[in-house]
Parts: structure tokens; sequence; C-alpha cells
């Protein structure tokens, strides 16, 4: 089963999923960071960071080019049950019987569930660097390459080109992204364009602090 992440390749140490937590926008109740993210549950604006102090001065040395890599993730069988029976009612995600009989060969993660959980890895990636990402504006590519099993852990390597637009307080810049699972084999690869605020707080914090 899912054990906890590996140590990761820019943070030490790692930190369990319990010591990370956001605030939920619509709910207000405190969730671990990198458990299922739902579109119910969660709200893409409790990853826009508040607006505060500059970081321009970050972006400025942030190594556009260089291929970064996030911190890993265990996608636990409860997750993959619980996003499918919300947003993605597919037989392969749903049922261990019906999974084995598929195309697929066992139980598989919603790629959506994946693009969720891909999202919150890049951003955190991005803010440890101290340039909080408020959100993507568009994705140009998707392609989901492999199926997430139970207890596969997943990692993103991504880079991100100079920006085509910088327009106060926020730039926009490209994205190649490329997910691999725990034997190094290719999941999901995509590319699309970043808004990143050049004004904004590194601290996630709560909505009612």
């Amino acid at each position: 089963g899912c054990l906890g992440s590996p140590a990761d390749d820019y943070r030490t140490p790692n930190p369990s999923r319990a010591d990370h937590t956001l605030t939920v926008a619509k709910t207000k109740r405190r969730v671990p960071a990198l458990d299922l993210m739902t579109l119910r549950t969660y709200s893409f604006s409790a990853l826009t960071p508040a607006i505060g102090r500059p970081v321009a001065s970050n972006w400025q040395s942030f190594k556009t080019g260089q291929l970064y890599t996030t911190e890993r993730h265990c996608v636990a069988r409860a997750d993959i049950l619980a996003f499918a029976e919300e947003f993605d009612p597919q037989p392969y995600h749903l049922d261990e019987s019906a999974a084995q009989a598929s195309i697929f060969g066992g139980l598989c993660a919603s790629g959506w569930q994946i693009c969720a959980l891909t999202t919150r890895l890049l951003i955190a990636r991005i803010k440890h660097e101290g340039i909080p990402a408020a959100r993507w504006l568009k994705l140009s590519n998707l392609h989901w390459t492999q199926p997430v099993f139970v207890d596969d852990t997943l990692h993103l390597q991504f880079m991100i080109a100079p920006p085509a637009d910088v327009s106060p307080p926020s730039l926009t810049a490209a994205c190649d992204f490329t997910g691999y699972n725990q034997d190094g084999i290719k999941i999901m690869r995509g590319s699309g364009q970043l808004i990143i605020d050049t004004h904004a707080s590194t601290d996630l914090g709560d909505a009612d602090d």
C-alpha cells in the first residue's frame, strides 16, 4: 500500500502528507494537501496565492529551460475509487473484476484525477523556488500514455520557457511536462501555458487566518 512518498529531489526532510494542509475555499475544511483532489472538495483558487510582497527577483533567478522534478505521490486505492465514483464512473476505475477484464488489466485511476494530482505537484515545486504559479491558462495538448494503477508512485518533470508575455502583476510562460511512475515509465505528457504572479506571497496559509 501507500506508506508515504520516497524522499523527493529538492526538499530535506520530506514531510509527511499529514503535515501539509490547505484550506478548502468552499468548505473551509482542512484537508491533507496531497490527498485526492476532486472538483467538489478542492478549489483551484485555494492554490492561488494571495497578493503580497513582490517576488519578481525570484522569477529573474529562475532557470527557464531547465528540467525540474517534483516530489512523489503514491496513488491509493481509496482515492481512485472515491474520485471515480464522483466524477468518472467507468468500470475500470470502480470495479476490480471489470478492470481486470478491460484493456487495462487492473484497477486504474481516472486520467482527470492524475491531471489534478500532477497539477498540485507542479505548483508545489514551482512554489519551492519562491515563484507562486497561480494557475494554468490553457493546455495545448495532453496525452495519457500508461494507466496509473493502485499504489503507483508518480512524479512530474517539467520545463518552463522564457515568458512570452509580461503584463504586471503577472506573466505568461509555456510549460512542457512529463509524468512517470515508480518504474520510470512515462504515464502522461503535455504542454500548456502558465500564468505566474509576479507580486504574491509564498505562503498559502489559511483563507481565514
